[in-house]
């Protein structure tokens, strides 16, 4: 069965994001630029997963589950703007749980610093106010019993991938592939070679790029696969 797009009906948010960027595209190729092709979800390499833990979904990441139709979802996302959505939505067509709460290295609350709407961040503030919620470590909050495999870990929380990851230790001998975004202008945060150096000590190799975003001549963040060891291996 071939993956259907984000439409208007499903995924509302999703599918105006996805207009507006192709309108964007074509306002660029008009003016003699060519644009960057985004090389998403639907073009990672391997065969199929059980499971998909996605951390920071926002208003949810459809090539991933188009990518991955029969995976059992654990989404994890402490803004309260996307929560009712994503159950109305993303889990309405899909089997899965909306975990209301960030990922982080340790149990408690964090401050959410927005970032209107098109997401938020621990990482730092960006000027446009702040909500208190929740956080957890991924260990605690799932359970090895819990994992089906193979399991796939995506990690998009804009700048605190490393705190995430710091969390989930004891989950992670029962992950089989983390995606990562990694940034290249937060450090403050970290530096990329940190990141790097975290998931390949945890038994992971870096495999494939999915795609990056780049202005001014910098590249500001990209997405990377890591798959374990073992399996490249087979």
């Amino acid at each position: 069965m071939k993956p259907r797009k984000p439409s208007l009906l499903t995924s509302p948010v999703a599918w105006t994001r996805r207009k507006c960027k192709l309108m964007f595209q074509d306002m660029i190729s008009a003016a003699g630029y060519k644009p960057i092709e985004r090389i998403d979800f639907m073009n990672m390499t391997g065969g199929d997963f059980a499971h998909v833990i996605d951390v920071g979904v926002a208003d949810g990441t459809p090539d991933l589950y188009a990518r991955f139709p029969n995976a059992y979802l654990d989404l994890f996302e402490p803004h309260p703007q996307y929560q009712q959505q994503l159950e109305a939505t993303v889990l309405k067509a899909r089997e899965g749980r909306l975990h209301k709460m960030g990922l982080g290295s340790k149990d408690g609350t964090a401050q959410l610093h927005l970032k209107g709407r098109t997401g938020s961040t621990f990482s730092g503030d960006r000027g446009e106010g702040a909500i208190e919620v929740p956080v957890r470590r991924l260990d605690q909050v799932l359970e090895p019993g819990m994992i089906r495999r193979p399991c796939l870990l995506k990690i998009d929380t804009e700048g605190y991938e490393l705190e995430v990851l710091r969390g989930a230790t004891g989950l992670l001998p029962h992950i089989d592939c983390i995606v990562s975004e990694m940034h290249f202008t937060l450090p403050h945060v970290y530096k990329p070679q940190d990141l790097i150096g975290h998931i390949e000590g945890l038994g992971f190799e870096m495999t494939e790029m999915l795609d990056f975003h780049a202005s001014q001549g910098r590249v500001w963040c990209a997405d990377f696969v890591f798959r374990r060891k073992v399996e490249l291996m087979q």
